[in-house]
């Protein structure tokens, strides 16, 4: 029972714990993803802030170069080296990344950049065509400067605010651009803030991404969503094919988070476990050992063991079951104990019942040695003394006949003895077959007599298997109305002995032959029903039993089977 209890509190907790584990990958990973969606939709408004004050601030830094007095000067005299100081002086006291000058045409014309292009691109630089800038056009049709997120010279992406610059007249006379690279280092930069991986992406590919930071090289944007998670948001760039930024938020990170969860539940499934292991063999000892010996004992009270008897201790519920279950025990005590003064009141009432049924017969018997005697006394009156001695003796044999009948009815009528005893199955048989041979029922029935060489012993009482016999016997009788055969065989078989009674009367239907045992139970008119119950009272307390066998008109036999008694 201790057993079945663990195993069940294991696989209960073992069941939970998997449940539990599920649910918690489920719902854990909806959090951390509503989490790291919440964390990337944070970088992506820090980081467009960032953006949106780089444009404000090169807007504005934009608007005082483009009011530079040197520049001013400088640009109507064509005086490039006046104005390539000017603007490497001033790109040292800003956050620009770049700043170039152009004419009122449009065409760069000087440029200053805090990363040096390589040689190959210094020409091309001076002579870029900032006319192609969309801010461009709205800075020189509105005269007032513009900002955008544009793409710059060599290659990528960049913050970028155009004002022009005016002369004496109002009219314009060049351009101021300063700019910021979305570049690498950008991204980085916004990263520190945020605390998120970030890229930007245009036409698929990847132009600046922290993600190169842990050694990968991402070129396409379909690379980055393998090992991460994306949330991208349009930015203010010019052209059909706007720039996306991207907040990007590892998978691993809510695998690892995962992982560890598990791992936690785990852990405390395991500490669980143990926990219901000790509890478990707490509760064995205070709840489980008590109720297995409640078990055990109401399958010995089962067995006829009415002495035992439980520990009435432990908590309130089991000791009341245990005084409960032994004033039970006390009650079926007393009660057994009853009810075998009672089954022995009856079958010494059976016994009467059969000798008042042979109380006839042994009338009848004495009836005739008794006239013999008066006949052999009438002949001694008239009879020669040598006579007298023959008549004599032959009287005696008579008495002697009388005498041992009524000794036998006598003997048979007795109580019988307190304790069993080992006795020949044969003797009994014989004693019962020699008792019944006095009922008028059996002066024409043939009884034949089968028995074994040696006669298999049984222990018990002798009267009491004897007076068996007779009932099964005198049962057949009757059956067979005065006329027919009885077939009596003893012998063994293995460590059962047997006494089979078999006669050719019109058999038991087969509905009656559950009910053959019952008390009262009788197909007679003028029976009670009792001398069957009570041989199956008295090979019951032998520990035997008896089988019927009851072919159509084919008679019914009686097999007692009562175990052989042990051997000295």
């Amino acid at each position: 029972m201790f057993g079945k209890l663990m195993r069940s509190n294991l696989l209960t907790l073992a069941f939970a714990a998997l449940i539990f584990g599920a649910a918690y990958s489920v719902f854990a990973a909806r959090y951390l993803k509503s989490a790291a969606e919440e964390d990337m939709t944070r970088a992506a408004l820090l980081a467009s802030s960032v953006i949106s004050r780089n444009l404000e601030g090169a807007a504005l830094t934009s608007r005082l170069l483009a009011q530079n007095y040197e520049i001013r000067s400088g640009l109507p005299a064509g005086d490039k080296d006046r104005i390539s100081a000017e603007i490497e002086k001033e790109l040292k006291n800003i956050e620009a990344d770049f700043i170039t000058v152009a004419g009122a045409d449009g065409v760069s014309t000087i440029r200053a950049s805090r990363r040096p292009l390589p040689p190959e691109f210094e020409t091309s630089a001076l002579s870029e065509p900032l006319f192609l800038s969309p801010a461009f056009h709205r800075a020189s049709t509105s005269g007032e400067p513009a900002v955008g997120i544009e793409p710059v010279f060599p290659g990528g992406l960049g913050i970028v605010a155009i004002a022009p610059t005016k002369g004496e007249d109002g009219e314009i006379i060049g351009f101021v651009r300063i700019g910021f690279h979305l570049d690498d280092r950008f991204v980085e930069t916004v990263r520190e803030m945020t605390q998120a991986d970030l890229a930007i992406e245009r036409r698929g590919e990847i132009i600046a991404s922290t993600a190169r930071a842990s050694g990968q090289e991402p070129l396409l944007a379909s690379a980055l969503s393998k090992s991460y998670l994306i949330h991208s948001s349009e930015m203010p760039s010019e052209g059909t094919e706007p720039a996306r930024l991207l907040a990007l938020y590892p998978k691993n990170r809510i695998a690892r988070a995962l992982k560890q969860g598990l791992a936690a539940i785990a852990a405390i499934a395991a500490v669980a476990l143990a926990v219901s292991a000790f509890a478990s063999a707490r509760l064995s000892r205070r709840i489980v050992s008590p109720i297995s010996d409640l078990i055990y004992g109401a399958e010995r009270i089962q067995a006829g063991d009415f002495g035992r008897r439980l520990d009435a201790s432990g908590p309130d519920e089991l000791r009341e079951l245990a005084t409960a279950f032994n004033r039970m025990a006390e009650a079926l005590t007393q009660r057994d104990a009853e009810i075998k003064i009672n089954q022995d009141q009856l079958v010494e009432s059976g016994k009467l019942a059969a000798v008042g049924e042979l109380a006839a017969g042994v009338a009848h018997e004495i009836g005739n040695p008794l006239a013999a005697i008066l006949g052999y006394v009438q002949l001694i009156n008239t009879a020669p003394p040598e006579k007298i001695s023959h008549y004599l003796e032959r009287i005696a044999q008579e008495a002697g006949f009388i005498d041992q009948t009524i000794r036998d009815l006598l003997e048979f009528s007795r109580p019988a003895a307190a304790e069993d005893q080992v006795f020949a199955a044969d003797d009994a048989v014989d004693e019962a077959l020699r008792m019944l041979s006095f009922h008028k029922m059996m002066k024409h029935i043939e009884v034949k007599r089968t028995r074994p060489q040696k006669s298999p012993l049984i222990k018990g009482g002798k009267k009491e298997i004897t007076q068996a016999v007779m009932n099964i016997a005198l049962n057949a009788a009757q059956a067979m109305k005065g006329h027919g055969t009885l077939d009596v065989t003893t012998g063994s078989e293995g460590a059962t002995a047997f006494i089979k009674i078999r006669d050719t009367g019109p058999g038991v239907k087969p509905e009656n032959i559950k009910r053959i045992f019952d008390p009262f139970f009788t197909t007679r008119g003028d029976g009670v029903g009792l001398g069957l119950s009570i041989t199956y009272k008295i090979i019951e307390r032998h520990n035997g039993s008896i089988q019927v066998l009851s072919p159509p008109g084919s008679g019914a036999e009686f097999a007692i089977l009562l175990p052989l008694a042990a051997q000295a």
